[in-house]
């Protein structure tokens, strides 16, 4: 392998949680980094955390899982007071352990912090390295320290907080050039602020609620004062305390430091946090006879535990330049209210070394790409749980918004709340070059890292089945449960009975009823019913979630078995056997190699590059995949059946709408989970390749392929396409007063879980060669009609 192949060396900036969980992830990895953190020395401050579900896998990964099930305390609920401690509706957190096989542990911030650091050699972390500057060019990059010492590497991670020197620079060199969005120039903004701590241990005899295996999580918000407060117990016998202050108005750091008045300034003056202390010491907290104040736990607290902080809140859009990349709190600013801030900064970490790890140079361009990937994989999700976060802030909130934002949450059906925790822990990636932890819980996580596409995993499911060796390679490290649904009939049902999952099958998939083809508004003109299909055949035909079907497949398959981020380098085939290499260098032997590759398959280029070369290569074969449709394709959340009437009906129906006058059709399909599955047809004015699309972008012809927001712009030309479905307030009969569009699914609609493809069609010819042969889209690419 030539030298462009060696594994980056990163430079971290930023010794926090997210640096660190970096930092153990290329740890592992055996890649070269360095950490530069400004401090002399990390103060073990802050309050405490939870950690849960989102998290919880990673840790079974890196087999800290039981040591932070030792440090942390089990937590089940959030028990809310007012102001005279009066108790409210708790908010109950049990049901995620039914939903992902993993409960809540609160654990103090500073002994999860040693619980990382000791992950990563002393070695790695430089302390009291102030970054002064930044400097880059197309083969490396330098950072600057204080002291005048210069570090180099390929790769450089902005993980240096809210306030980041990193994203200041980068920002700066792309203002200057016109480059940056206007809300990335805009400061951080903050309307409360917060003091945290935690107080000596103590004397369980003393305070019984200590003694409690269970947190006891216990917040109260004042009746007549911008403030909310809360306390909990930790394994180490201390009380976590958090007291919020509500501004009323929004300001930033930035604002606050170009004031001119004294007294303003010495706000943020090392005796703020004192300040706080004794304006709220006599709050009363619900612990013991009801007599115990904050003032209490104050004194319980040595000085130096207690700090205060602004709390802001913001997602950046640009997260990379160059070889500069931002993680953690440098790009998005979460809340606490939520408890999700830590847990983006780790699924950063998680993201971004998956994406290393597969990467298969380290020019700017390859570099490029997969900061390109980590983008479109993490920003999404941060933007999801920044509004999370917001929600949860609101209950606590004092004003007519957290009153209105309580109400709904005391209130609550217990379904409902259901449904609002399932959304919280949906992203729950894992490592992608360490040995999977099998998926748990009723709801599937939305970043899975998954080997191979659904050709490659019958074929795995079956090899097992014969007791015959095989491993399975996929490229990606993360994929999405992207796609819509699937028509699954007799033949696949036939071989499920035989592979004995066919009970499973059932049980995630809905019997298609009824196909109808209508035309907007005018109701159907062609209804086809496929009830009479299991008289013919033995089975009847079924709707399934195709991200569903997928990881019932995944089941089959044992975890060491399927290889992710192993992007195939490199094919060499002899008499006895044939090689595979991956980009990080490694070598696998096989008798036979099949490329289950997808219709862009990397094995058949390999292949047919041979055979042309050796002049076996038929024309027909040499030719690019010809498409004249693309297809937008997504499915919703799971919906409430009373609104939408033919969610509850026992069979799947199939709605194909055609439109007048566009050149799109829309395809709607019901699924046992309570979505509606859709597809967006449009047909192009003339056949075309992706070949010839990344021609015309390269010479700046066309911008139909080029733009990443094609999805988005499609779904906005197609928003308002009327659907043959009806509300539960609407006469069935009337289609001319239906008001659901496709516009209102795509709300509904996971903005990341919106793909748009393009529905080539092509058989090749040519499908096997030595001891290489192909399989499903690889040698027949079809779309379904």
């Amino acid at each position: 392998m030539s030298d462009t192949l060696n594994k980056a060396t990163v430079l971290i900036v930023g010794a926090g949680l997210g640096g660190l969980m970096l930092g153990a992830l290329l740890e592992r990895q055996g890649v070269p980094y360095t950490i530069l953190e400004r401090a002399a020395a990390v103060k073990p401050l802050g309050s405490a955390m939870t950690v849960g579900p989102v998290l919880l896998a990673v840790f079974q990964q890196l087999g800290i899982y039981d040591e932070l099930r030792a440090v942390g305390k089990y937590m089940t609920h959030i028990k809310m007071h007012n102001e005279s401690l009066q108790a409210l509706k708790p908010t109950d957190y049990t049901p995620v352990e039914e939903q992902t096989g993993y409960g809540f542990h609160v654990v103090a911030r500073p002994v999860l912090y040693e619980l990382i650091l000791k992950l990563v050699p002393p070695r790695r972390i430089l302390f009291d390295k102030k970054v002064v500057s930044i400097s880059e060019t197309d083969e490396k990059v330098t950072v600057r320290t204080g002291d005048n010492a210069a570090y180099e590497g390929d790769i450089l991670v902005g993980a240096d907080g809210a306030h980041s020197t990193v994203r200041q620079q980068m920002y700066k060199a792309l203002e200057s050039e016109g480059k940056l969005p206007k809300p990335d120039q805009e400061d951080l903004p903050f309307s409360c602020t917060c003091l945290v701590g935690q107080t000596r241990v103590l004397d369980p005899e003393e305070f019984p609620l200590l003694k409690d295996p269970v947190c006891q999580f216990l917040s109260v918000m004042s009746d007549d004062k911008p403030y909310s407060w809360a306390t909990f117990t930790t394994t180490d016998n201390k009380l976590a305390f958090m007291v919020v202050n509500y501004l009323g108005t929004k300001s930033s750091k930035a604002a606050i430091e170009r004031r001119q008045d004294a007294s303003e300034r010495e706000e943020w003056g090392p005796f703020a946090a004192q300040a706080m202390c004794e304006e709220t010491s006599k709050f009363p907290v619900p612990i013991g006879d009801g007599t115990m104040t904050l003032g209490d736990v104050y004194k319980l607290t040595p000085k130096d535990m207690i700090s205060k902080v602004m709390l802001e809140e913001k997602v950046f859009d640009t997260w990379y330049s160059g070889r500069t990349v931002l993680l953690g709190d440098s790009c998005h600013k979460l809340n606490p209210a939520g408890g999700q801030g830590a847990a983006n900064a780790f699924h950063d970490a998680v993201a971004l070394a998956n994406l290393l790890y597969a990467m298969p140079t380290t020019t700017s361009q390859d570099i490029t790409q997969i900061f390109i990937e980590y983008h479109a994989e993490r920003h999404p999700a941060a933007k999801e749980s920044f509004e999370n976060s917001q929600l949860f802030s609101k209950i606590m909130d004092r004003g007519i918004g957290g009153a209105i934002a309580l109400f709904f949450v005391t209130h609550t059906p217990f379904w409902l709340w259901k449904i609002l925790l399932g959304k919280t822990v949906r992203f729950r990636p894992q490592i992608g070059f360490i040995q999977l932890i099998p998926a748990t819980g009723s709801i599937p996580s939305a970043v899975s890292p998954m080997g191979a596409g659904l050709g490659g995993l019958m074929l795995g499911t079956l090899l097992e089945k014969a007791n015959i060796p095989y491993t399975i390679f996929e490229r990606a490290t993360t994929v999405k449960p992207l796609g819509s649904a699937m028509f699954i009939m007799a033949p696949l049902l036939t071989l499920f009975a035989q592979l004995e999952i066919l009970d499973e099958f059932v049980a995630i998939s809905k019997e298609l009823s009824t196909f109808s083809t209508n035309r907007e508004l005018e109701g159907p003109f062609s209804t086809l019913d496929y009830s009479a299909m299991e008289a013919i055949t033995g089975y009847p035909g079924y709707i399934v979630s195709r991200p569903m079907f997928y990881n019932l497949l995944l089941k089959q398959i044992p975890t060491t078995k399927i290889l992710f981020g192993r992007r195939v380098t490199n094919i060499l085939e002899k008499e006895s056997k044939v090689i595979v290499e991956t980009a990080d260098n490694r070598m696998f032997e096989g008798d036979v190699l099949v490329g289950a590759d997808g219709a862009h398959s990397t094995v058949r280029q390999r292949m047919y590059e041979t055979l042309k070369q050796q002049g076996r290569l038929p024309k027909t074969d040499q030719k690019d995949l010809p498409f004249s449709r693309s297809c937008l394709v997504g499915q919703t959340r799971s919906l409430d059946p009373e609104e939408f009437p033919v969610l509850k009906e026992e069979h799947s129906r199939y709605f194909l709408t055609l439109t007048h006058d566009q050149p799109y059709s829309v395809a709607v399909f019901t699924t046992k989970q309570n979505t509606f599955a859709w597809m967006v047809l449009y047909r192009l004015e003339k056949s075309t390749s992706k070949a010839s699309m990344e021609q015309q972008f390269k010479t700046k012809k066309s911008t139909e392929w080029s733009d990443p927001n094609t999805a988005a712009a499609m779904c906005d030309k197609t928003r308002n396409i009327v659907l043959p479905i009806v509300r539960a307030s609407q006469d069935s009969g009337d289609y001319s007063n239906t008001t659901l569009t496709i516009g209102e699914l795509f709300d509904r609609t996971d903005k990341e879980l919106i793909s748009e493809v393009m529905l080539e069609e092509k058989i090749f010819k040519t499908w096997s060669a030595g001891r290489t042969v192909l399989l499903g889209d690889v040698t027949s690419r079809c779309w379904a009609r």
